[in-house]
């Protein structure tokens, strides 16, 4: 196993009183394979050897008497602002140990302190601390520009609210300049009725640490009027402690299709579910996006009730209607409100889900929906048995389909699966001595002409 590199330290000694007991201490056999130890009597020799190799920590002798001001410490930081650099003071000059500090030194340590026990630990520490720092700076300096260069919303927010950073995207976005809102308490900009929630979820996630997982806001702006936003929230470790980094996007779009779609009530009239016009205005704007931003996961899937014409035929259009209100409600609870549920005609039923989705999760989806099925058929004391058949499209932004195309192919998924069913329905009914349950079984019948 590797032993550890040994640190590099460079002594700057003018005080022979101040640096003997350090070079006593850390040429003591012990210490020599942990310090790598190069000591000069000037500052221009310590330039010389900061020219020639890099240290990971300066330690230097200062008498802040004979140089008042501490020019000598100036001078070494503006050559080498970023190595670390230890004072040595003699106990009389402890008093200027603040301003040793103000001036670019990391730590300071008295004569008094010079001990074997001490010193070794104290400059581990320091470079571990500083190496921490730096590793924090970097850190921010990524992420800075990072957000300064992105096209949401972006707030860091302390533990009350207040605004400690803003993007410039702010000024797009809310025309409002960044600087406007630094400093500031974001509650105050946000809508009466979203500031409780908002701080709640905000405490929850500076007492735990978990992020904000989804917000929705409306952001009062300066013209007037309200901006609507969704976002999410992550805690993060900063120089100042801890802050949220609110990511929020415009949604004023989608909303204004909403409350578009909601004033023309392009509703189905028996189910109360969107009718195929509101549904294919929706899913078009969806596309149109997708295609601008590139987002993927975007997923429609077509459902039936199989064997909705022999309900038709054998008890009547009353009782399907009753059975199409009945997989209306069933599919309303399956699917989140956000969700956009629709009936397109007859039997056919449609979903677009609006978040992104992969295989995986899909799977669990239709699972949770036929179980919806099941536990409804457990239920309700029908003269049938409802069953529906399902066929799911993903979009791909890369290549341009029309709302109706998307619908088209769900629809020939959906119809390979009834086929599918349909032969294992044929099969385990062959398999029976006698069919005589006064029961209509909607999957038995699954191949009847719809």
């Amino acid at each position: 196993m590797n032993s550890p590199s040994p640190v590099r330290i460079l002594l700057i000694e003018s005080d022979t009183a101040l640096t003997t007991p350090v070079h006593n201490i850390l040429l003591a056999r012990q210490l020599i394979p942990s310090f790598d130890f190069t000591s000069v009597k000037s500052l221009g020799g310590a330039f010389q050897e900061i020219e020639r190799r890099r240290f990971e920590l300066i330690v230097m002798d200062l008498d802040p008497k004979e140089d008042p001001t501490l020019s000598a410490l100036a001078r070494l930081r503006e050559v080498d602002a970023d190595t670390p650099v230890i004072a040595l003071l003699s106990d009389r000059n402890g008093a200027r140990a603040l301003d040793v500090l103000h001036k670019g030194a990391q730590g300071y340590l008295l004569k008094s302190q010079l001990n074997p026990e001490t010193l070794p630990t104290f400059l581990w520490r320091a470079v571990e601390r500083h190496a921490h720092d730096e590793a924090i700076r970097q850190s921010e300096e990524r992420f800075r520009t990072m957000i300064e260069n992105a096209s949401d919303l972006i707030l860091m927010l302390d533990a009350g609210g207040v605004v400690t950073f803003a993007s410039p995207s702010t000024a797009t976005i809310l025309n409002i300049a960044p600087g406007v809102l630094t400093g500031r308490n974001a509650l105050d900009y946000f809508h009466r009725d979203d500031r409780r929630q908002f701080l709640s979820l905000l405490d929850k996630a500076f007492d735990s640490g978990e992020a904000i997982p989804f917000v929705q806001l409306r952001f009062r702006l300066k013209e007037g009027g309200w901006l609507p936003l969704e976002g999410k929230g992550k805690i993060v470790d900063g120089e100042n402690g801890k802050r949220c980094v609110l990511n929020c996007h415009d949604v004023s779009h989608r909303v204004k299709m909403e409350d578009e779609l909601r004033t023309l009530s392009l509703r189905d009239e028996l189910t109360g579910l969107h009718n195929r016009r509101s549904f294919v205005t929706f899913i078009d704007q969806q596309i149109k996006l997708a295609h601008r931003t590139g987002r993927r996961g975007l997923c429609l899937l077509m459902l039936d009730l199989d064997g909705f014409k022999q309900i038709n035929d054998t008890l009547g259009h009353k009782e399907g209607d009753r059975a199409l209100i009945d997989a209306a409600r069933i599919l309303q609870t399956t699917f989140r409100d956000a969700d956009i549920i629709a009936r397109l005609g007859g039997d056919e039923f449609v979903v677009f889900l609006t978040d992104s989705i992969e295989n995986a999760q899909l799977e669990v989806v239709k699972r949770r929906l036929f179980d919806g099925v099941d536990s409804w058929n457990r239920k309700e004391h029908r003269r049938y048995r409802l069953a529906m058949s399902v066929g799911a499209v993903h979009h791909d932004p890369a290549v341009h389909r029309t709302p109706e195309d998307l619908l088209l192919h769900a629809d020939e998924l959906m119809y390979q699966q009834k086929r599918e069913r349909k032969r294992a329905a044929l099969a385990a009914s062959n398999a029976q001595a006698a069919a005589h349950a006064p029961v209509i079984d909607i999957e038995a019948v699954s191949g009847s002409a719809n």
